[in-house]
C-alpha cells in the first residue's frame, strides 16, 4: 500500500517521526517508499565526536563517518544540511588528516556548522588551516556556531572570521576564550586589515561575553563595524548576551555606528548580587557600572527598532524582606533603558525575560513572592507607560530545573517536581501582580511561562 501512495503524502508521514532516529532508521528498513524521506530526516543532523558515544542517537565516530562518505556505495550524503563537530580540540581532527577536505567533497548540501570545545580548553588553533579546507568552501552555508572555543590569539579570532563566505547569514559565538594578555595593547593594524567577508551578508549576530574577562565581543563587534564601513551591509538582528562592563564602549560604538540598521535587539547582562549577601564594594561597582552603561550606549541610536528583548538574570526581581532585592543590577538599569526607547517611535514589541527557581530555595521565595516584584516595581511601571508605541509587551517567565539541594547536601541536586502546579500558580498569580498603569491598554500587556523541556 505504500508504495502507492504519494511522495507528498509520504514525506508528511515521516515528518512526524522527526526527533525519532531509531523509528527513522525502522521505516528506512521496512519499507523502499520511505528511504528517502526517512534518510532525510535521520541525516540532516550530523553530530561528529571523536569516539563513539551513543550508538542509538544521532553521535557519530568521525573516521567511521568519514569512512562511509567515501565509499562508492554511499547514498545520504545529500540529505547532511547540518554538521557539529564536539569536542574540538588541537588533535582533533588530526590536524594531518584529511578529515576537512572529505567532508567539504562528500557534503555538499551543508548549510551549517556548529563547532563546540566542551570542556578540553585547549587552544585550536592548529584548527584553522583545515578549517579553511572546508568553511569557505561550502556554497549554502548560511548558518556558523562557535561554542566555548579557545583561541589564543586576537588575530586566530579574525583569521577564523575570514573563512566565513558571504553566504552566512548568522553567526553564533558563544564565550569563546582566549590569552588576555593578548589584548592588553589594541589591535594591529594587520589583524585590523584581514577581511571578514561575511560582514556584509549577515543577517543575524548572536555573541555572548567570555566570562574568562577577554574582550572577545568588543573586539567583534569594531572588527564588523571597521569592515563594514562604507558597505551595504544587512545586519537586522543583534543579540548580546552575558554583557560586562568591559564590553559596554564596544557597544556604544556599534550603535553609534549602525544602530539604525537593527530591527531586532536583545540585551542581556551577567551582573547580579544575591539578595541575601549583596556587598558594599560589590554594589558600588555594579551601580558604577549601570553608570557606564547609560553614558556609553545610546539606544536612541536604534531608530530602526521594531524589536527590543530584556534578558533579566535570576533573582534580579526578587524582593527579600530587607528590601535588598531592589539594589540589583537590573533593577535599576532596566526602567532607564525602557525610558530612552520609548523616543523610538517605530518600536512595536518589548519582551523582558524573568527567570524563576534558580539559586532561590522555594520556602524562602515561592513563586508568589517573585512575582510580587513586578507589581511593586514602580519605576518599572513609570517607564512601561512611556512606550505609547509599542503594540505588545510581553513578559517571559522561564522556569528553571536546577533547585537547592536538600540539606546535608552541598551539591545542586535536579529535582523532579510538579511543574505544572507551579505553572498554574504563576498564571493565577499574574493578573494581580502586573503593573496596573498599562491595564488599560487592553491586550498591549500580555505573560507567557516557558517549562523546562520534558516536564508537564
Amino acid at each position: 500500500m505504500l508504495p502507492s501512495l504519494p511522495p507528498e503524502l509520504i514525506d508528511y508521514i515521516v515528518d512526524f517521526l522527526h526527533d525519532d532516529p531509531f523509528a527513522l532508521r525502522t521505516c528506512s528498513l521496512v519499507c523502499r517508499a520511505l528511504v528517502p524521506a526517512a534518510r532525510f530526516h535521520a541525516f540532516q543532523h550530523v553530530i561528529l565526536w571523536e569516539r563513539w558515544r551513543h550508538l542509538i542517537r544521532d553521535d557519530t565516530y568521525l573516521d567511521a563517518f568519514v569512512v562511509l562518505l567515501q565509499s562508492t556505495h554511499c547514498t545520504f550524503s545529500t540529505f547532511v544540511t547540518r554538521l557539529t563537530l564536539e569536542e574540538l580540540d588541537y588533535n582533533f581532527p588530526p590536524p594531518a588528516s584529511n578529515a576537512y577536505s572529505a567532508l567539504r567533497k562528500h557534503l555538499p548540501s551543508l548549510t551549517s556548522i556548529a563547532l563546540s570545545q566542551g570542556t578540553g580548553g585547549r587552544a585550536i588553533d592548529s584548527q584553522l588551516s583545515g578549517l579553511a579546507d572546508l568553511v569557505p568552501h561550502c556554497a549554502n552555508l548560511t548558518h556558523v556556531r562557535l561554542d566555548w572555543v579557545t583561541l589564543p590569539l586576537r588575530e586566530d579570532i579574525f583569521s577564523f572570521l575570514a573563512l566565513l563566505p558571504s553566504s552566512v547569514e548568522t553567526l553564533e559565538l558563544v564565550n569563546l576564550r582566549s590569552n588576555w594578555r593578548n589584548f592588553v595593547d589594541p589591535p594591529s593594524e594587520k589583524a585590523m586589515s584581514i577581511p571578514f567577508p561575511a560582514a556584509q551578508s549577515l543577517r543575524t549576530l548572536k555573541l555572548h561575553s567570555s566570562d574568562w574577562g577577554v574582550p572577545i565581543l568588543s573586539e567583534v563587534l569594531d572588527h564588523f563595524a571597521s569592515y563594514a564601513n562604507g558597505k551595504r551591509v544587512q545586519l537586522c538582528t543583534l543579540q548580546l548576551l552575558e554583557l560586562q562592563a568591559h564590553d559596554f564602549v564596544a557597544v556604544g560604538r556599534f550603535f553609534d555606528a549602525l544602530g539604525g540598521i537593527l530591527e531586532d535587539v536583545a540585551l542581556g547582562f551577567s551582573q547580579g548580587v544575591h539578595i541575601s549577601n549583596p556587598d558594599d564594594v560589590v554594589q558600588q561597582r555594579l551601580d558604577s557600572d549601570i553608570d557606564t552603561f547609560l553614558a556609553c550606549v545610546d539606544l536612541q541610536r536604534l531608530t530602526s527598532l521594531r524589536r527590543f528583548q530584556f534578558h533579566a538574570q535570576p533573582l534580579d526581581i526578587v524582593h527579600s524582606r530587607d528590601n535588598k532585592g531592589k539594589r540589583t543590577f537590573t533593577y535599576h538599569l532596566l526602567p532607564g533603558m525602557l525610558t530612552s526607547l520609548s523616543a523610538i517611535q517605530r518600536l512595536d514589541e518589548v519582551t523582558i525575560r524573568l527567570a524563576f527557581n534558580k539559586w532561590i530555595r522555594p520556602s524562602e521565595c515561592p513563586a508568589a513572592t517573585q512575582l510580587d516584584a513586578l507589581a511593586e516595581w514602580s519605576e518599572l511601571d513609570a517607564a512601561l507607560v512611556r512606550l505609547e508605541s509599542v503594540s505588545r509587551l510581553l513578559f517571559l517567565a522561564t522556569f528553571e530545573r536546577t533547585l537547592w539541594p536538600p540539606p546535608g547536601r552541598r551539591e545542586p541536586q535536579n529535582v523532579k517536581f510538579d511543574m505544572r502546579k507551579v505553572y498554574e500558580e504563576v498564571l493565577a498569580l499574574v493578573p494581580m501582580r502586573i503593573p496596573r498603569t498599562v491595564e488599560e491598554r487592553g491586550n498591549a500587556l500580555s505573560f507567557a511561562a516557558q517549562m523546562p523541556i520534558g516536564h508537564k
